[in-house]
């Protein structure tokens, strides 16, 4: 008697365990992903999962650019199957355009604070491309564009950009781009362009 007496309470701790440890705090930044290619106007995006209904702030930092706050907690059925027990399940989003910072690598720095306790940080490196080096594109000239293939990157050569900001196309200038499927945004994105 006293061993399964003994047994159960061991049961009971691990249980009590396994499902507390299932409902720590904890947060992921999904987008942009750590190591993946973004352009154009696109979201920063990812989830929160708190033991109890905290509060929760989710600030974004690209760079050394002034920090902001991404709206949260929108429903997320998958983060809340994978974390069963939390208090509080959510995604967060916050939308940029990627076309007004340089071309090159760069840092999404997430940092969630959970009130009363703890803070998640999480820093991604990225590379924003900007297509013909423009931060906004009016439109474009598909006529005379080629597609093909290569490997898992649709390529679009013969694509051509306004030469002026009010989108005329006075002159041509040749621009090729490399689309590639992003599984975090269900999207294709540009990963490649001249």
């Amino acid at each position: 008697m006293k061993k399964i007496a003994t047994l159960l309470a061991v049961a009971v701790m691990v249980g009590t365990l396994s499902a507390d440890a299932l409902a720590e705090n904890t947060a992921q930044l999904e987008s942009p992903a750590d190591g993946s290619t973004i352009s154009g106007i696109a979201p920063i995006q990812g989830w929160v999962a708190a033991d109890s209904n905290e509060s929760v702030e989710v600030i974004i930092t690209i760079d050394n650019f002034p920090p902001s706050t991404a709206a949260c907690c929108t429903s997320r059925r998958d983060v809340e199957a994978l974390h069963p027990n939390a208090g509080l399940v959510g995604g967060f989003t916050a939308t940029m355009n990627w076309g007004v910072i340089r071309s090159g690598t760069h840092t999404v720095r997430m940092e969630v604070h959970f009130q009363p306790r703890g803070t998640v940080v999480q820093t991604n490196t990225i590379t924003v491309l900007r297509p013909a080096d423009r931060a906004f594109i009016p439109n474009l000239d598909l006529t005379t564009a080629e597609v093909s293939l290569v490997g898992d990157t649709v390529m679009i050569d013969g694509i051509y950009v306004p030469s002026d900001a009010n989108g005329a196309i006075t002159e041509k200038e040749d621009v090729h781009v490399g689309l590639r499927w992003n599984s975090a945004t269900q999207s294709f994105g540009i990963v490649e362009t001249n």
